[in-house]
């Protein structure tokens, strides 16, 4: 049993999937950090309020998960993911696009239903990555998927705190989810790519 993440390249591509789709959940999702003072500025909501408004997040999310990760294992998984995170990008613009503070708890809950959707197929699919190559390599796997949620917790706020300071925030996540969405676009073309590649064998 190898201790190293041996695959093949065909399956570095689905690899590549799962890791960008977790890079850019946790880099979306911690965008809405340095975004914090707008809200308490715009919307002056209490402390309470505040901590409610994201848990809205966590509790979508908690809601979401034990339906979607089910239909990952009937659907293609990586239509699931790929849609999560299209849905994501649309929602995100809708957090700082909210007049009202409850629109803004009703965008989080979208947020989070669109990270879990996402993210759920994310695991399944790093394990079926392993299983095909036949490698046993789960530790290295699991260590890698950890690696990038940990990366894109990092710099999330850092881009978002950057693009905040250059131009206001609305325009700063909008900016950040159109070049999201092509790289979709992109990761999409990849994956459709190769599964034509795959016919021809």
């Amino acid at each position: 049993m190898s201790n190293r993440l041996q695959i093949s390249k065909q399956q570095r591509i689905g690899l590549g999937l799962v890791i960008s789709v977790l890079f850019i959940d946790m880099l979306l999702y911690s965008l809405i950090i340095p975004v914090i003072p707008y809200f308490t500025e715009k919307f002056q909501p209490s402390s309470t309020m505040l901590g409610i408004l994201f848990s809205s997040y966590a509790v979508a999310l908690l809601l979401t998960t034990p339906f979607f990760g089910p239909l990952s294992d009937r659907f293609n998984p990586n239509i699931l993911m790929l849609g999560g995170l299209v849905c994501l990008t649309v929602t995100m613009p809708l957090v700082v696009m909210s007049q009202a503070i409850w629109q803004v708890a009703g965008a989080m809950i979208l947020v989070g239903a669109s990270i879990g959707l996402s993210l759920s197929p994310t695991l399944s699919s790093l394990a079926s990555i392993v299983d095909n190559e036949g490698s046993g390599s789960y530790g290295a796997a699991y260590a890698l998927f950890n690696m990038f949620h940990a990366v894109g917790m990092i710099f999330g706020p850092l881009i978002g705190g950057v693009l905040t300071d250059v131009m206001p925030i609305p325009s700063a996540i909008i900016a950040v989810s159109i070049v999201i969405l092509v790289f979709i676009g992109v990761l999409g073309r990849t994956l459709r790519t190769k599964k034509q590649q795959e016919l021809r064998l």
